[in-house]
């Protein structure tokens, strides 16, 4: 019964017996405003947490000790799995982090990201990788607090994963354009040069040499005046391809601007570096452009090498130096051949 103030009484009554005969009746007058109110307000809650989790890109789970899932909500618009397809299913082993680069199988591999939840700690906005029913690959962002109960006693966790493929894959647009050269696709002058430092870096630790090649195409202003910008645009195409796929996958190559293009090549002598120069040069060379007119256009480069053993202390300005020189010696001497910026000299 609802009393005029909004409080709310729930009335039970019972007849009072003396043996087998009723003697009387006891109303009890019991007031569960609060009760309802707490009942209410827990509605709301739930309601409302559902409706964020059915209108935002996240959804909700619960795991046991054993790592399985226990309860899920809303994984299906993110993932493509109905809620109640995953539940005793391992939780762990869909996943894999940003930085491991290949899908754990099960919770007992290795894998550095698993130890805080051996350890039944808190996950705090984890980047984890899986994959939806169709196939697509699927960034998470994942925050879950462990559960115990009264005894200290783990009981699994609890926690929210986040869809932020949208926001990563834009991340990893916004990288490709910052660090990328947009016509090649080869790593431009600032990805070029982090990476020099950090093989600067690791060259001091095990005393291995490195070396740069400075690669310069030959007559590339007449071809532009000749042919046309879109024939030099597909020559600097093919000429990235052409040195990209000759050289090792720990190798670097780089295009500055214009037609000059640098090479990284770590754990490599003079004598070593020059080979490789050797081959590029021929690789290009034995290559050819058509051309709006159709006769094939014959492609030619001139490469200038510098060296930087491990006791060398020159910066990479300085070695960029040296492969210059090299690069205006091989001019000098007809182009289309390897010069060594340390033979060649400074006024080349």
């Amino acid at each position: 019964r609802r009393r005029s103030d909004g409080g709310v009484m729930e009335i039970e009554g019972r007849i009072v017996f003396e043996g087998e005969q009723p003697v009387g009746f006891v109303t009890t007058y019991t007031d569960i405003t609060d009760r309802l109110r707490n009942a209410e307000t827990v509605r709301r809650v739930r309601d409302l947490m559902s409706d964020a989790v059915n209108f935002s890109p996240t959804y909700i789970w619960e795991t046991g000790p054993d790592g399985h899932y226990t309860f899920a909500q809303g994984m299906e618009k993110i993932l493509g799995r109905a809620d109640d397809e995953v539940l005793g299913t391992e939780r762990w082993k869909q996943f894999c982090t940003e930085h491991c680069g290949k899908p754990c199988v099960g919770s007992e591999v290795a894998c550095q990201w698993l130890s805080p939840i051996r350890a039944h700690a808190v996950l705090e906005r984890c980047t984890l990788i899986t994959h939806s029913a169709d196939g697509r690959p699927v960034w998470l962002s994942s925050s879950a607090q462990p559960v115990f109960d009264e005894g200290g006693c783990f009981n699994g966790y609890r926690g929210v994963d986040v869809d932020i493929t949208e926001l990563t894959l834009a991340q990893q647009e916004l990288e490709q354009m910052a660090l990328h050269d947009p016509m090649t696709g080869l790593a431009n002058r600032r990805k070029f040069c982090s990476r020099y430092d950090l093989e600067v870096a690791r060259q001091s630790g095990t005393g291995n040499p490195l070396a740069l090649l400075l690669v310069d195409v030959d007559h590339f202003k007449s071809i532009n005046d000749r042919l046309g910008h879109l024939v030099g645009d597909e020559c600097l195409r093919r000429i990235a391809n052409l040195l990209s796929s000759a050289l090792r996958v720990t190798d670097l190559v780089g295009r500055f601007g214009g037609e000059e293009f640098m090479v990284l090549l770590s754990d490599t002598d003079p004598e070593e570096a020059l080979q490789v120069a050797e081959t590029l040069r021929r690789v290009v060379e034995a290559s050819s452009l058509g051309t709006p007119e159709g006769d094939p256009l014959a492609i030619t480069v001139s490469i200038g090498v510098a060296a930087r053993p491990a006791s060398d202390r020159r910066d990479f300005e300085q070695v960029l130096t040296e492969a210059d020189r090299g690069v205006y010696a091989a001019k000098h001497a007809g182009r289309n051949c390897v010069c060594a910026g340390w033979n060649a000299p400074a006024e080349a």
